[in-house]
Order: structure tokens, then sequence, then C-alpha cells
């Protein structure tokens, strides 16, 4: 299969190293080598990688940088500059207009800046606009246009390939003037101007619609009816806005390149406390600008395993369009994770996540966040570099294998598609609800207590490919997709969503519903729209007497195990009451009863099923108990194996041609131990010749035993898998290639699957291709490696065995060369065209620190992607001034104010903070002595130093000692022009210390001195190890 990029057939004649495995071009196929994608590229990212640095290595090739003009506001123009264009990437360009008008005040070309105002008449400040206001809006769009011209005439000019704007800008509601204003006008547009229908719906007085105030985030509940309609009001204004925004955004880019909003899943899904207090809508902002995206949704999400896929399910089904919007034009959906990370969670749980996540329509990813060493906070926490050491964590390793699964079949995943004609069920995510639901008070990142995610679970637990919905797929092209359809807590539904439910019952299909759906319209009118599917007639919560009320119980064969919370009060109208024998001998047993609507059945239960638990039971006895109404209804799981609630089988994709992928992964932490799973293939299915699987642990594909059974059943023969794999199903796709180091003595500190090379020894790198279709003649496998290490060979034709390399690290490594780096092996195999197939595996390198010269102080890296040679000592950084000091003296410690004792090592630039500086001030002292304790005596070779913020140095002695008692005599340094930069200094004599003193002597009543770094060696058999 050729690409659009081909190699010259010279280069295929040339040594190991041709391909430059620091080029993200070197691992992808839809890349050129000077840095041109294809459309079908798969942008892999992570954040805080700009320089690019690290992350080719990785087999990644994108990261996000910012323009923000903060000029624009007092000037009217764009004198933002980007950081250093390195060239080496693609870029996600975020344009922060609102961010311009941070500090508020006026502008420059349109008046003052106007703020949206909270629930209590204050102002919100930072980057936070009232956009309903005509002249902000002109001010993002001219501040646009401002921005991208900058970025897109940038020299040398960068490679943008996709735009966002404001970071996570989904702003809390606005009660300002304007928006009570045109909520009001809204109100009279919906009524018709009849004051007395609204009144009657919200059970108000009001005498005209100016009177009409927007309820405050307290009284959703007590009332429903204005809180619906204010939300939808800020919901729909807010859309709006981030259309128009994007759509400027793209006008002014003469590439008309997609843009973006980097929405995030607390704001918009279902963490019911923050959604309450925020306008977003995924559902409404991807039918608004999918054109605009060309398809793009952006999310920054954070999670692991079921609650990561429940999530991106429903985003996924948002953004995908209905056959009436893709029949007039409309793009194919796509997610693109903007951030995202398992929280702080292994390497393991990353590969249980993100393997399964690729089945759910991500096609697209900018991990948060690379890391560094000695990095803090949120740098710290989510990184995939640790900050304590500077090595890769085990997930780091994983994203690099997971970089990999996706370029050796980079095109396929462009293409797929969720497989047509599978067994698949739906739950509906009721926004509207959502924002009138119940807290756990759990957590304010928590779920409401009837807990669609564990309806979700359970499902999952028994095999069942769930997807889930938004309002806007309740549509009857959408429907037709599932067999199933649950309703949890669904009772806010408008008239045309009843309908599409009705029609899908009567079709054949089955629900599952709980409480009281449909009982309400879109505006809380009571319509109860579901009542006749379901067969009963809802007559509202019940609120009785009788001792704790709330408490139900279902009964099993083992007697009344499952429990639940709340009830609802029915009469039957038809439908059936199943259990109508533990109805009979337990007053507080909830009901289930089914109904017969057209070919379709209703199941409903009278109690929440989100909060149904198991007592003295184990959990599975709900799971059977639920989905047991389904299988009688003839809706099966649609895959089955041992240990099916450690394993999830996604539901499969295919691109169209033949090519099926199906996505597995496990729960919990203990593998999954392998063996026979079964599962349901569409008709069109054909099974191919051989059947492959790639764990998540390795950069091989195996062979597995697979059978296709007369009635559509597929059997594969699983191996055990330890977090996730795919299985490759493929009859027509280009070669893929795997590849392992065979024979390294060593792995990866933090991941035993990593090999881990050492320099002067030679280790064997074995690669296999993988062809689906006949014709290897002329083809041929190389590899490549860092710059200076040795391949033999470097090329072999492709034949029946694999192909079999020496790959030889120097003896002596180069000076730039660092313990934290990735060192890829890049295998390719080329024909006469140029490139078919790519792989890559991620290594490391051993370092001895008595060879190398290491950084003993501590410090923080400050923002470099990679970490020096260094190893934790414990340093202090002190001061020796006598004390008492004066009155009027000062030193001035953005560590510990006013300490002058030992501290941690200082660092340029931040503490914390992005405006703290990190440098020590001293007010009216003539000089000063500073010591650096390095705990064990080293080998010193280098410093360098910085004089700060206020660099008013006037000179500086250092001496040197063993026993921190007897010194070297002082030595004078040159510090005629050091600044805030740190400058550097050799020591030639190399003398072997523990203590370092510096003596200042300052030229200005306020003076600064900043960071040191000290430099050396470990002395043989002794220093920290």
């Amino acid at each position: 299969m050729k690409k659009k990029f081909l190699l010259p057939a010279l280069l295929l004649l040339l040594p190991a190293g041709a391909a430059d495995v620091h080029k993200p071009s070197a691992y992808s196929l839809e890349l050129s080598e000077g840095l041109k994608p294809t459309e079908k590229i798969f942008p892999l990212g992570m954040l805080g990688g700009s320089r690019f640095t690290f992350l080719p290595q990785l087999g990644f090739n994108f990261t996000e940088i910012g323009h923000c003009c903060y000029s624009f506001k007092d000037t009217g123009k764009c004198s933002c500059s980007f950081p250093p264009n390195r060239s080496n990437g693609l870029y996600f360009v975020a344009i922060w207009a609102a961010h311009s008008m941070w500090y508020g005040g006026n502008t420059a070309t349109h008046g003052p800046v106007i703020r949206p105002v909270d629930e209590n008449g204050k102002a919100q400040e930072g980057p936070w606009i009232d956009y309903l206001a005509p002249t902000m809006r002109d001010y993002i769009r001219a501040c646009v246009k401002a921005s991208v011209e900058g970025s897109v005439n940038e020299k040398p000019k960068r490679n943008i390939m996709l735009w966002n704007i404001d970071n996570e800008w989904e702003p809390v509601l606005n009660y300002s003037p304007l928006a009570m204003a045109g909520f009001q006008r809204e109100l009279e547009h919906i009524y018709g101007g009849d004051i007395g229908k609204l009144n009657e719906v919200w059970k108000t007085k009001y005498r005209s619609f100016c009177e009409i105030l927007p309820p405050k985030g307290e009284e959703y509940l007590e009332k429903p009816a204005a809180w619906l309609a204010w939300h939808d009001y800020s919901e729909n204004t807010f859309v709006d806005f981030i259309g128009s925004y994007l759509g400027w955004v793209r006008e002014f880019d003469p590439e008309h390149r997609p843009a973006v909003l980097k929405s995030t899943q607390c704001s918009s899904i279902e963490m019911n406390y923050i959604v309450r207090s925020h306008m977003a809508n995924l559902a409404k902002l991807a039918d608004r600008t999918r054109r605009t995206s060309d398809g793009w949704i952006g999310i920054d999400m954070y999670g692991n395993t079921d609650r990561n896929a429940y999530e991106t399910s429903y985003i996924y089904n948002c953004i995908r369009p209905t056959a009436t919007q893709q029949a007039a034009g409309e793009p194919e959906g796509r997610i693109f994770f903007a951030e995202t990370n398992n929280h702080a969670g292994p390497g393991f749980q990353f590969a249980a996540t993100y393997w399964r996540t690729l089945a759910h329509g991500m096609r697209g990813v900018d991990f948060f966040v690379l890391g560094r060493y000695k990095s803090n906070w949120d740098n710290l926490t989510f990184s995939f570099i640790d900050g304590y050491d500077g090595q890769p964590r085990d997930r780091m390793f994983y994203a690099s294998r997971w970089a990999n699964m996706i370029h050796r079949s980079e095109e396929f995943w462009h293409d797929a598609l969720p497989a047509k004609n599978v067994p698949k069920i739906a739950i509906l995510m009721p926004q509207r609800d959502v924002l009138l639901s119940m807290e756990t008070n759990r957590s304010r990142w928590d779920y409401s207590v009837n807990n669609r995610l564990n309806v979700f679970t359970r499902l999952r637990d028994a095999g069942y490919w769930v997807d889930v919905l938004p309002y806007t797929k309740l549509t009857d092209d959408y429907l037709a997709r599932y067999r199933a359809l649950i309703l949890v807590s669904a009772e806010h539904l408008s008239a045309e969503e009843c309908a599409a439910i009705r029609r899908f019952t009567a079709n054949g299909g089955v629900v599952m519903a709980d409480m009281m759906p449909g009982y309400y319209d879109e505006k809380h009118r009571v319509t109860q729209g579901l009542d006749e599917l379901l067969g009963v007639r809802l007559e509202g919560v019940y609120s009785g007497i009788h001792f704790s009320p709330d408490d139900v119980w279902y009964g099993t064969e083992h007697g009344f195990l499952i429990r639940g919370d709340g009830r609802i009060n029915v009469k039957l109208a038809g439908a059936e009451l199943l259990n109508a024998r533990d109805v009979a001998c337990n007053a507080k047993s909830a009901w289930v009863t089914c109904n017969r609507y057209g070919k379709g059945r209703v199941y409903w239960f009278n109690t929440r099923i989100g909060v149904l638990r198991a007592e003295n039971a184990p959990e599975s006895d709900v799971t059977t108990f639920l989905t047991g109404f389904l299988k009688r209804a003839g809706v099966a799981p649609a895959y089955s194996a041992a240990q099916m609630e450690n394993l999830r089988i996604e539901h499969p994709l295919t691109d169209g041609r033949g090519n099926w992928l199906l996505a597995a992964g496990v729960m919990n932490r203990l593998p999954w131990p392998g063996g026979k799973v079964t599962l349901k293939m569409p008709p069109e299915f054909k099974l191919p010749a051989r059947v492959w699987f790639g764990a998540a642990e390795e950069n091989m594909l195996h062979p597995i035993p697979a059978e296709l059974r007369a009635d559509g059943t597929l059997e594969l023969t699983l191996p055990e898998i330890r977090s996730a794999g795919m299985i490759y199903l493929f009859n027509d796709h280009a070669p893929m290639l795997s590849l392992a180091v065979t024979n390294a003595e060593r792995h990866a500190a933090n991941d035993p699957n990593t090999p881990m090379f050492e320099p002067g020894k030679s280790c064997e790198v074995v690669v296999s291709p993988v062809d689906f279709s006949p014709g290897s003649e002329g083809r041929r496998i190389a590899l490549d490696v860092e710059p200076g290490w040795k391949v033999t060979p470097v090329s072999q034709p492709v034949g029946t065995a694999p192909a079999r390399f020496t790959v030889t690290p120097p003896a002596e490594l180069p000076e730039q060369a660092l313990p934290n780096m990735i060192y890829p092996v890049v295998a390719t195999m080329s024909d006469d065209g140029g490139r078919i197939a790519v792989a890559h595996l991620a290594a490391m390198l051993r370092f001895d620190p008595v060879r190398h010269t290491i950084l003993l102080t501590d410090n923080a890296d400050n923002g470099s992607e990679v970490a020096p040679i260094a190893i934790r000592t414990g340093a202090e950084y002190r001061f020796l001034t006598p004390k008492p000091l004066r009155k009027d003296q000062q030193i001035r410690d953005p560590r510990d104010p006013g300490a002058t004792g030992g501290k941690p090592a200082l660092f340029q630039g931040v503490l914390g903070d992005w405006n703290q500086p990190a440098d020590v001030l001293f007010v009216n002292l003539p000089e000063a002595t500073v010591e650096v304790d390095l705990k064990s005596v080293y080998r010193l070779e280098h410093m360098e130093l910085g004089a700060g913020s206020k660099p008013n140095l006037k000179g500086v002695e250092i001496c040197f000692s063993r026993d921190g008692k007897t010194f070297s005599d002082p030595k004078k340094l040159d510090v005629a022009g050091l600044k805030l930069k740190l400058a550097g200094f050799e020591l030639p004599e190399q003398p072997e210390a523990r203590f370092v003193r510096f003596r200042l002597q300052f030229s200005a009543p306020e003076a600064t001195f900043g960071e040191i770094k000290l430099r050396g060696r470990v002395i043989d058999g002794g220093g920290t190890k």
C-alpha cells in the first residue's frame, strides 16, 4: 500500500541512521521527511514537549503551544512571540484572545472590558468576558485576526496542524444585565408572549417577562422549570459564541485548518455539582462546530478504565453525525484529547485505559504532561517523567508502545469506525436530569446518586457492548444501531424524544427504565410521555410515613439480597408485574414490570437501578439480576469468556476494506489469565487466514487460534493479558512489523519490558514482518538507531525467517548522552517505491555515575525536557551571614522568607508559582556568605551561577572544604556581566569537596543572588549513590 510521500530508492542503500530517529517522520508513513502530514495522520502529542527533544523518540509528532497577545488590549496590535520554533514536529496552537483581557480595564479599540457577573453580582475576573456584549465579540474577532496572522506569518514557518482557543474556557453561569435581558426575551419568544403559560409551568405569579430573574444555583430543586430554562439559554448562547470564535480562527487562517475548544469532562458530562455551575453542553457544541472543526471535538479528560470508556463513548456519540447530518455534508466525528492522563496511575492502568479508548473515537491526543526533573504540582503529579529522579515512569514506555501500535496501522485508525450490525445496547445520558440530580456529597467530581456508570459497568461485566448517547441521538436512524436502550433517571424528555423511543420499541427494540422516564418534558411540564410505553401510570415519588421509606429490596433465588433506594408510586396500565410474588410477601419489595409494545418490550423498575447493591452476596448478583431481563427479551451479551468482570473486549472496528480490529483490556491490577473468547461478528465479516495479537507490554505480534462458526460466532484463543492488547483481523492491509530486543541483560528501572543497552555491548534485534498479501519480492528491512551506534547488517531482504540485526552502542558515550533519554530502535520495510511498513521500540542506556559529570546540587531543570545527569544528594544552600541583622538589613529567601538556615537548592524562575522570583534578596548588606553542603565529598568540575533579578554583584570569592572546617584559599571569580541567566565556570583544579563557600560583595543597597549548580563526579567508592 503506497503512501503519498515516498523515499528515493537510493535511500535504501544508505547505512543505518539514514532515517533520523530524532525526527517524527521516521516513525510514521503519514508524515513526510519535511513534516508534511497526509490527511490520515494520527496526531500523537504530549504537553510540555515543544522543543521536540524527547517526543520523536517516543514515536510522537505533536504538541501544544499558546499564543496570547496581552499587548492587543492596550495597543490594538499583537506583539506576542512564540517559544522558539524547533521545526521538528506538528503544533496544536492555542489562540488565547479572551485571556488577553485578563487584567481588565479599557481596551485601545473596543472600550472597557465588560465582565460577566456571578449569581451574587460579583464580576468574574481573569479570562472571563461577557461575550453577549457586541464590543467584546468584536474585540475577540479582532484579536483572533491579529493572533492568527502572527502565528501563520512566523519565520521560520511553524507546522500548525490544529487550532484551539482559550484554555478550558468554560465559564460559570452569567447573571449580567445583558444575560438576564436576553433570557427574558428568550422566554417571551418561547411562550409566545403569554406570561400566564410560563406561570403555569413555573408555578409563579409574574406579571410580565421583564420581572423574571434567573434562579441561583442553590435553587435548582426549588425552581426546576426555571433552572432548566436558564441553563438551556446559557448553554445556547455559549455554544453560539464558541461557534463564532472557532469560525473566526478558521476564517483568518489562509489554510483554513480546523479549530476546536478544549472542553472538559467535569463541566459538561455528569459531575452534577460542576455541571450545574457551568454552561458547556458537548452535544450542542458538537452540532454547532462539526463543520468548523472538520469533525473534531476537543476534550480535556482524566480517568481510567470503565469511567474513561463511559465518558469517551458519550463524547464520541455527541460528535458523530446522524444520517441526516451526514447526508447534508457534515463530516464523520472524531475526538481529540487535548489533555488526558490516567491521573497519577501506573503504566498498566494507562494501557488498560488508552488501548480501549481508541475504540470510542479517539483519533488524536496531547497527553498531559511530559514533566521534568524536580518539577512540582501538576507537572509532577501527572508527569510521564518522574520528577524525583528525572527517569521515565512506566507509563512513558507504555505510551511509546501505544504510539508504535498506532503507527503500524495508522491509515486504518483514520478510516476505522465502529462496525455496524453488531449486538450493541445504549444508555441515555440525560443532561437535563443531571442538572437536577442528587449529589453523593463524597466529592465535587463525583457522579450523581443514581449512577449511570454503575449500570454501564455492570453491563460491561456481563459482556455487553454499550454506547452512551446524548438527547441529539434519539433519532430513528441512530437508535436503529442498538438492540436495547437503557433509561436511568431520564425524567425530562421532549415530545420528539419520547416519540423516537416509542418507535424504537415498536420496531423491536428493548427498553429498560427506572423511576419516572418521560414524566416531564424539557420545560418541566408534566406530560407522562412514556406511560403508554411503560404500561403503567406514574404517580410520583413515594413519600409515605413508613419507617425508612427509601429502603427497598429485590429478591433473588437466595432471598432478598439486592438493596435499593427510593421508589415510585404507580398503577399498572397494561404491564405485567414480574415479581408479584415478592411484592405480595414483602412490603419493601421494589417492582419490576414488563410491557409489550409493538414488536418490542419495556422493563421498568420503580427504584433507582444505578444504586442497586448486593448485601451478603457478591456484587455480581446485581449484574445477573439486571442483565437477566435483557436476556429474557433475547438481548444476549456480545461476548463471553472466563472471569468476565476483569476483561473488556471493545466493539469491533472496521475500515470498510475487510480489516477488523478488537481492543482488549483488564479492569484491575491482576492479569486476565487467557483462554477462549466467543463473540458475535456481523454477517459481512470474513475471517482472515491468520489472526494476530499484540500485547501492550511488547512490540511483537503473535498469531492466535481463531474459528468462525456457521452462526457468525467468532471464537478466539487469547494469551494472558496483563493490561491491554489489540486483536488484528486484517484481510487487506499493508505489511506490519513486530520487533524485539532478545538478549538485553538489563531493563529500564521503571519498566521490566523495556530493554537497557550497555555501552560497548551488542544486543540482537529481531524484526518479524506480518504480511497480509503475497508479493514480498524486492522488499528489504532496515534498522535505524541513535547516530554513532552500530547496526549489522545495514539492511536485509525480506524472507520467510525473521530478520536479525546486531546493535552496539559506542563504548565511550558522547557528552550529550543523557540517562533519562529514550534510545529508539526503528525498523522499516521498503520496496522500490518507498516505505511500506514501520515499527519502533523504546530502549534505555545504562550510565555509570563514576564515569560521567553529574549535577550534584538537586536543582530543578528550569523547564527543559530532559533532565541533566543527576543524583539526589540532599544538598543545602544556606547563608552564613552574622546574626542578628540590623533593622534596616534583610535577607529575603523565597523558600522560607527571613530564614538563613540550610534549605534545598534554589532554581531559576519559579517556586510553585508562575510569578514568584527564585532568587535571594539582600538589603543593606555590603557582603554575605553563601555555603553549599553536598552531604558527601565529590570531585567538582563545573559550576553555574546566576546573579538574580537585581544583579548588583561587585565580586565573588569561592573556596572548598572536605570537612567544613579547613577551606582552600579563596579564589576570585570574574562576575562582570553576571545577570539573571546562569553563566558557567570551569573548575580546572577539580577539587574534592563537600562544602563550597561563596563570599558575595554587593555594589548597591539592594542586590540578589540566585541559583548555584555544581557538577562533578562520584569518587570511586564514595559519594552518594
